[in-house]
């Protein structure tokens, strides 16, 4: 009894060297592992947070206030530009002043484009129809615009033989803003409607209605598209032709 005692009490100061040998490896292998379980923790958390940013969904109807907002800026853009008859002596002002309050309706309308586009990054959109009415709304007042626009262009041409080469000349340089400004604005809207649809979850309940609005809003881009290749066409004959 007394030998094994004894070889047992060998057996545990033999363990007790080999933990003494191995501490240092030990407490490595610890520490290694403390800071992979670490990372691995926090890569779970941002995948579950991803999955729920994903996950959640928005419903357009938020947007509908806004949305309706640019209509009704477009509409009192598109009257002020019905209401202005140009001559050879206010073409410049008065296209001055159309150029600047289009700048500002087109920082509204990116703005409200680059937070739709914040928001499907982080979600889908449940589609509101009034959402879609409203878009093609847009559209078919943009198409005014672009219209509107290409009556300057043919009033600018006509009174372009009377009009001083200063004026002429600040009225045709305008006009090319107009035309980018509103084809930008145009397209923004387009991009819109797309992206809602593709991170649409209800689509195939508004089908009926994304179709209708796609196809107003083809009608209205075209519209739109050939105006304002109008006017910038006539704009620049009449600055070739006017040497400007």
């Amino acid at each position: 009894m007394a030998d094994r005692i004894l070889q047992m009490a060998n057996l545990i100061l033999l363990m007790a060297d080999n933990i003494g040998l191995m501490a240092d490896r030990i407490l490595i292998t610890q520490q290694l592992q403390s800071s992979n379980v670490a990372l691995t923790q926090a890569s779970i958390l941002t995948t579950q947070q991803n999955i729920v940013a994903l996950s959640s969904t928005l419903d357009t109807l938020g947007f509908n206030t806004a949305l309706a907002g640019l209509v009704n800026s477009a509409t009192l853009l598109s009257t002020e530009m019905t209401g202005v008859t140009l001559t050879e002596t206010n073409m410049a002002i008065e296209l001055s002043l159309i150029e600047s309050s289009t700048t500002n309706y087109l920082n509204s309308v990116v703005a409200l484009y680059t937070q739709m586009a914040q928001a499907s990054a982080g979600a889908s959109f449940y589609i509101n129809g009034d959402t879609l009415l409203i878009l093609g709304d847009l559209s078919g007042i943009h198409a005014a615009l672009a219209q509107s626009l290409d009556g300057f262009a043919q009033a600018v041409n006509t009174l372009s033989p009377l009009t001083s080469t200063p004026i002429l000349s600040d009225a045709t340089a305008s006009m090319l803003r107009l035309a980018t400004d509103i084809g930008i604005m145009s397209d923004r809207i387009m991009e819109m409607v797309d992206n809602i649809i593709i991170m649409a979850d209800n689509i195939g309940d508004m089908s009926a209605r994304i179709v209708e609005t796609q196809n107003i809003q083809q009608t209205n881009i075209t519209t739109t598209q050939n105006s304002l290749v109008s006017a910038q066409s006539i704009t620049v004959t009449v600055i070739a032709t006017q040497g400007l």
